[in-house]
């Protein structure tokens, strides 16, 4: 029917271009072109898989949305490319821009902003800053301010940075034989709303994300509806989140800004399905979610009831969540997940024919590399010249305090470095703590992978174990047990000691949770102990001479019950200041309060150089 008026408005405008042509009315002509377009575009919609949850206008709008946005992101991405290939001069021009635009301020005049002229003098004139230098009163110094704390954009200057060259993604995914992407297909956000008064206290754990309904003008673009980003509290919005995409059975993509947050969601879709497939049928919301009575009257005013999905839903959950997704979203063609870091394996839940898309290199201080390379075996990004200013500080040199650093293209290929960055928001030579490798160029820009951050390094030796070691050693050792590892973190024998104490030489702790069948006795933990520090000598020179000497004892093991470590990110978001968006399980803990957590549920492995009491 729909394609039948299509086609008619197509026909009404030629014959109304016949008589343009009779009667060269310039009226009749612009009927005529617009007509023309509407049936061009209308037909283009119909030539889409389009979402049972849209209307005729909303369909409309994500159509015109993600044109619009593709457009601009390949204009973008074209002046992006332009960029590398005169990096040096990129480079002095944004820092330029950054120092003018802050050269009236305190800040600006103690370093005489005004008077610097080329990267040289900046780095000879300012000094390398960390943590300290970025709490609230020194970003009002920056700018001036010297009211009170107020909430603040952040990231104003920079966001024109992420969103257009973000959508310019559907042509990259489009050229690897990625289908799908430019539907108008409804997507899945999982983001979790944060207070205003969490957001209002500037801090560097501050998300640099915002609510989907901050922009109500891509509202549509989200199976979950307005009311379900006004929820404060997680479980609430986790339950609808998955409600609204359940419901959907067209989704096309999923999307989080990390991929821990869809874990998380296939984790609690796992335990509450029941309760979802009961509201789909009747089209209510259960009585005792809390929500408020104005958002549960909001949500079931959109909840039309849906017997027969929520049928085939109920089918498919009962048939187990092996590869569930493709099952319950048979058109689901993405999942994007904002993370450079190890995060728990989702492929359980959406097998290997779902591909997993990390597209941006990003963290609280803004935008850093774009991976234009989507379907690449492993993430890599290029560094962005007109994001931020950049320099690098050698390995060798990162316990330095004010280490001698380098330019964006001083960088040599397969060298990695600590990254400092100077961006709009105010943050001057500010050594976050990334710590990447050059893998390639594109032109004159490096191209990097993201190794790991300084905190999460094992040291008790001096040996500096990096996170990446770490997870190749546990890699290899899962790999060889055949087995699945939800989720793991490590630490260091000072933090557990206090505790229970094991040997009497430093060593590591893996914490570890694997899938629910596994349990110790099929395992064999002490087979898996024995191979975990075995596989970390092999990796790394330096942990295997500490062994050989006996100034490191053997890394002890202890797995965790299952559903551990998701109760563990709700212990650590009860903890922390960082939005639900952000909170992370860490690598390696710094804090015995967690490892005592970690170790109330879990069993230990007994070893014979000390038995656990």
């Amino acid at each position: 029917m729909a394609f039948g008026f299509a086609w008619s408005a197509g026909l009404t405008a030629t014959g109304i271009f016949l008589t343009f042509c009779t009667t060269k009315s310039i009226f009749l002509a612009l009927i005529c072109a617009l007509l023309i377009l509407f049936a061009l575009v209308l037909l283009d919609i119909l030539s889409r898989d389009v979402s049972a949850l849209h209307t005729w206008r909303s369909a409309a709008d994500q159509y015109l949305a993600l044109t619009v946005l593709g457009r601009l992101g390949c204009y973008c991405h074209g002046a992006m490319l332009k960029d590398t290939e005169n990096l040096s001069n990129t480079q002095e021009e944004l820092l330029k821009n950054f120092l003018s635009a802050n050269a009236a301020t305190e800040y600006g005049k103690r370093y005489e902003f005004a008077r610097i002229t080329s990267r040289e003098d900046f780095v000879r004139v300012h000094p390398l800053t960390g943590y300290g230098m970025s709490r609230a009163e020194n970003v009002r110094r920056h700018f001036g301010d010297v009211g009170e704390d107020e909430c603040i954009a952040l990231f104003t200057e920079a966001a024109e940075d992420f969103f257009p060259t973000w959508h310019h993604g559907d042509e990259l995914l489009h050229g690897e034989g990625v289908s799908g992407v430019e539907d108008a297909e409804k997507e899945c956000q999982v983001f979790l709303s944060t207070s205003l008064e969490t957001l209002c206290h500037w801090h560097p754990d501050r998300p640099n994300s915002s609510s989907p309904a901050s922009t109500k003008s891509i509202l549509h673009l989200y199976t979950t509806p307005a009311a379900g980003f006004e929820i404060p509290t997680e479980p609430e919005t986790s339950y609808v989140h998955l409600l609204f995409c359940l419901k959907d059975r067209e989704l096309g993509m999923m999307e989080a800004n990390f991929a821990s947050l869809i874990y998380y969601a296939f984790q609690f879709l796992e335990a509450n399905w029941r309760d979802l497939v009961v509201d789909i049928a009747p089209g209510s919301v259960k009585n005792d979610l809390d929500v408020t009575d104005e958002v549960r009257r909001k949500l079931n005013l959109l909840l039309r009831p849906d017997v027969a999905r929520a049928e085939e839903l109920r089918q498919a959950f009962q048939s187990g969540v092996e590869r569930i997704a493709s099952r319950i979203w048979p058109k689901l063609n993405l999942i994007c997940a904002w993370t450079v870091e190890r995060s728990p394996s989702t492929r359980p839940y959406f097998g290997k024919s779902i591909p997993i898309y990390s597209p941006l290199y990003a963290a609280t201080e803004g935008l850093i590399g774009l991976n234009i390379w989507p379907l690449a075996a492993s993430s890599r990004y290029l560094l962005v010249p007109r994001a931020m200013v950049f320099e690098f500080i050698r390995l060798e040199d990162m316990d330095s305090v004010q280490p001698q650093t380098l330019f964006l293209e001083q960088a040599q290929l397969g060298e990695s470095y600590e990254l400092v960055i100077t961006n709009a928001s105010g943050l001057c030579r500010y050594r976050f703590g990334d710590v990447v490798k050059v893998v390639d160029f594109l032109n004159q820009c490096p191209v990097v992978e993201f190794l790991y951050r300084k905190g999460q390094l094992l040291n008790v030796r001096g040996e500096k174990l990096s996170e990446n070691v770490v997870c190749g050693a546990l890699d290899a050792v899962i790999r060889a047990n055949r087995t699945h590892l939800v989720d793991y973190t490590t630490a260091e024998s000072h933090f557990i000691e206090p505790v229970k104490a094991v040997f009497t030489a430093p060593y590591y702790v893996i914490f570890i949770e694997l899938s629910p069948e596994v349990t110790q006795h099929s395992l064999k933990l002490e087979q898996f102990q024995a191979q975990f520090d075995r596989e970390l000598c092999e990796q790394s020179y330096v942990y295997e001479s500490f062994r050989t000497n006996g100034s490191i004892g053997p890394a002890q093991t202890f797995l965790c019950k299952p559903g551990t470590f998701v109760e563990f990110r709700q212990f650590l978001l009860l903890n922390t200041e960082s939005s639900a968006n952000q909170v992370k399980i860490p690598r390696v803990l710094r804090k015995s309060e967690q490892v005592r957590f970690l170790m109330d549920r879990s069993t230990a492995t007994p070893t014979g150089e000390g038995d656990m009491d």
